[in-house]
């Protein structure tokens, strides 16, 4: 075998065994950069914090999409109040599309009797600070938004807030 015939045999062969390498790289890089992309996909649908809650007016809760350049549509929202005082108070609505910074309300109806009720007792925000009328009055709020993407993919956000109060004066934070 002369020279020139094994330089070829020895560079065939590290042009096969290069190209193995490169191949075995580019699909393990493939494999972890997809699974990266399922984990951060799941993160999202689990708890995609899309969307910020504040009242309005007492009863009246503005739900805003607060993602990032990312419109939804075919929006439901379920929400509940139960008061320390034994009221609760349910509301659902229903938005074919909610834009990137725009809010729909959602409105608890059967709260007319209970904000009447707070109104007439003349409650101040110094008023609240004893434990006996945050007790009477502190509302917890469960909610559950389920919306779908651009992408058509289904998602969801569901959460408990408390102590919360359905009055942006008197309200104790963010719902």
């Amino acid at each position: 075998m002369d020279t020139s015939t094994l330089l070829a045999a020895v560079g065939g062969f590290v042009v096969v065994k290069t190209a193995t390498i490169a191949l075995l790289v580019a699909r393990r890089e493939r494999r972890h950069r997809d699974r990266l992309v399922t984990a951060v996909a799941a993160a999202r649908r689990v708890d995609p914090s899309g969307w910020r809650l504040q009242w309005a007016e007492p009863g009246v809760l503005l739900v805003s999409n607060a993602d990032h350049g990312e419109s939804v549509h075919d929006v439901r929202m379920e929400a509940t109040l139960v008061a320390g005082s034994g009221m609760s108070a349910s509301a659902e609505h229903t938005a074919r599309f909610v834009g990137t910074g725009a809010s729909v309300e959602l409105r608890f109806a059967d709260l007319a009797p209970w904000l009447t009720e707070v109104a007439s007792a003349g409650w101040t925000s110094e008023a609240y600070s004893s434990p006996a009328a945050r007790e009477q009055l502190a509302c917890t709020l469960t909610y559950t938004i389920r919306w779908v993407t651009d992408d058509g993919e289904h998602r969801y956000e569901s959460r408990t807030a408390q102590p919360v109060l359905p009055v942006p004066d008197l309200a104790l934070g963010p719902a």
